[in-house]
């Protein structure tokens, strides 16, 4: 015979899946409210084996070291210091790219914004730097939109997904819409301009 009753067992089920629920979405949350498969992959090549980025503390550490990298790149007003380009060689290189990468993404922040991250456009559905229109990359918060850095992360790692290593042309065609449209090779030649 049981110790406990039909109800008491499923009351102490009930119990235990609400702790692991809780615990689930305690975890879940945060992730799934910032943009942070950016984090994700950068803390990956930051943590080179050392530790396991899906570990929360180890989380937080990759966000501190980001803090820090903020603040050195960035004025106390959180405008830039300086040129533009220290910012964007230090994104290309947190994903290790040394070449051209951060001429890339000057050109791409030029056309889309002439690097004013108070741009707005698409009907006000895009905005800042590289105008992440908001439909199309809902999870992305306008405070990253008009952070170079953050914006440049998020555009850089989502050309790396559209092949930027193989076709960097197509990737950034891909930025603007359809690759080899009369409109996309016209921004093509705009972006390359600035190469």
């Amino acid at each position: 015979m049981s110790k406990f009753t039909s109800l008491e067992r499923h009351l102490i089920l009930f119990i235990v899946l609400a702790i692991v629920v809780g615990y689930t979405w305690q975890e879940i949350k945060p992730v799934e409210a910032s943009i942070q498969p950016v984090e994700q992959s950068g803390c990956v090549e930051y943590a080179k084996g050392r530790f396991d980025c899906s570990d929360p503390a180890m989380r937080a550490k990759w966000t501190s070291y980001l803090e820090e990298r903020n603040k050195e790149l960035e004025g106390e007003n959180g405008d830039l210091k300086g040129d533009p380009e220290i910012i964007l060689k230090a994104v290309c290189k947190d994903h290790g790219y040394t070449d051209d990468c951060w001429r890339v993404l000057y050109g791409i922040a030029m056309v889309e914004s002439r690097m004013n991250p108070n741009t707005v456009g698409d009907s006000g559905n895009s905005l800042g730097f590289f105008q992440i229109h908001r439909g199309y990359h809902p999870g992305v918060p306008d405070s990253c939109r008009t952070d170079l850095r953050c914006s440049a992360t998020f555009t850089l790692e989502r050309m790396i997904r559209m092949g930027f290593d193989t076709d960097r042309e197509t990737s950034i065609m891909l930025h603007n819409g359809t690759p080899n449209t009369a409109k996309t090779l016209e921004y093509l030649n705009k972006v390359k301009s600035y190469l």
